[in-house]
């Protein structure tokens, strides 16, 4: 009797698995971040070349995009690393980053009382405003006006360093994301400061933009690029004999 099939001619052995497909249907095809890959995490968020494995919930409590999102997708059939659901997004790896940073350790990275980086609160308005994060998204705004602000006082105010009480300027350029920020969100009290440091920069960047660290490049908007004809003149008369220097802390003492 040993060996002999079951009635109805169904074997007892266990049916073959191809390993080779189920690796293939699961082999991750980007890096794991190593700060946001939580082994307890239920979704997975994947840009470029790196996945963020977060919890729904987290998201979810900050963002009605991500809650439509997770909500909304369960009858389509998704890639699956875990058994967790992948989301691809355009968005950058280093916006995610910092976005993260402050959903899961704000405490350490935008706490009220402390300078924070132009690259985190770029991130924080860029990503707040995309996906409704609309609390997040002010409270980064507000720092940005700090550091280009619309009236005297405040500008004579900023340290020579170009930095602020909550916030500090980081690279060359950092005006042009500036201008498309405020666009983006419509923050029209930046654009007068933001616009008069774009015409300091050098032509090139007004018209072809700046390389970002993770190599993006961000641009002027076409009509905003007619500061290019305006920056020669500016040059131009800033080689003046007369010309005052307003950049902030330059005025004090006259």
């Amino acid at each position: 009797m040993t060996g002999t099939p079951e009635k109805g001619g169904e074997s007892r052995k266990r049916p073959r698995v191809d390993s080779q497909s189920i690796a293939k249907s699961e082999q991750e095809t980007f890096h794991r971040h190593q700060d946001y890959w939580f082994e307890d995490g239920n979704v997975i968020i994947a840009s470029r070349d790196t996945g963020f494995r977060v919890h729904s919930s987290v998201m979810s409590r900050n963002s009605q995009v991500f809650r439509n999102m997770f909500q909304s997708e369960p009858h389509v059939k998704l890639e699956t690393i875990a058994d967790c659901p992948v989301y691809w997004v355009p968005d950058s790896v280093v916006d995610l980053t910092n976005l993260l940073s402050v959903l899961y350790d704000a405490q350490r990275y935008f706490k009220p009382c402390e300078r924070a980086s132009f690259s985190l609160v770029a991130s924080l308005i860029r990503l707040g405003h995309k996906y409704q994060m609309l609390d997040l998204r002010n409270a980064a705004l507000e720092r940005l006006k700090t550091l280009f602000p619309n009236n005297f006082d405040a500008w004579e105010n900023l340290d020579t360093a170009w930095e602020s009480a909550v916030m500090t300027g980081e690279d060359d350029g950092d005006e042009i994301i500036a201008v498309n920020l405020g666009r983006l969100t419509g923050e029209a009290s930046i654009l007068p400061t933001a616009l008069y440091f774009c015409c300091q920069l050098k032509g090139d960047w007004i018209v072809n933009g700046i390389t970002l660290a993770d190599g993006t490049t961000e641009k002027l908007c076409r009509r905003r690029r007619a500061l290019h004809q305006w920056h020669a003149k500016f040059a131009k008369f800033r080689r003046r004999s007369d010309f005052v220097d307003v950049r902030p802390g330059t005025m004090r003492g006259l």
